[in-house]
């Protein structure tokens, strides 16, 4: 059997959290722009359903 690295396995989980947070952030913000709203951390983390320490924090 192979060995489980538990610290890699959470770091690829990281990364793919993030990057998909990222996506949720930059499609919201074109939404935003497309519907000529404001845009900042409260009306793109509510547009992305994202919570704002996520795309805060990089």
């Amino acid at each position: 059997m192979a060995t489980y690295d538990r610290k890699k396995h959470l770091k690829q989980i990281h990364e793919s959290r993030k990057a998909i947070t990222m996506s949720k952030v930059d499609e919201a913000i074109k939404r935003l722009v497309r519907a000529n709203q404001e845009i900042n951390f409260n009306s793109v983390a509510s547009e992305a359903g994202v919570a704002k320490l996520r795309y805060i924090i990089m």
